[in-house]
């Protein structure tokens, strides 16, 4: 017998309350589920935009006291 078999035997002995319960359970499970399955979507480009400006240097290494810090942090 599956688990799938078995816990649907099981809930046809089970008083409705307790049926109600466990559907309430399952559904609040399936919508956090679907919640975090949107969460994952990609973000359309552009909801920053103007937000911020990107200075010319930004591609440029970082000053030797800042990459230490990255290499020893206190």
């Amino acid at each position: 017998m599956t688990e799938r078999e078995q816990l649907i035997q099981e809930i046809e002995q089970l008083p409705d309350y307790l049926v109600h319960k466990i559907l309430e359970i399952l559904l609040e499970e399936k919508q956090k589920k679907s919640n975090i399955d949107q969460s994952k979507k990609l973000r359309p480009f552009g909801l920053c935009e103007g937000e911020f400006i990107v200075p010319n240097d930004f591609d440029e290494p970082l000053p030797e006291d800042i990459v230490q810090l990255f290499k020893n942090p206190a």
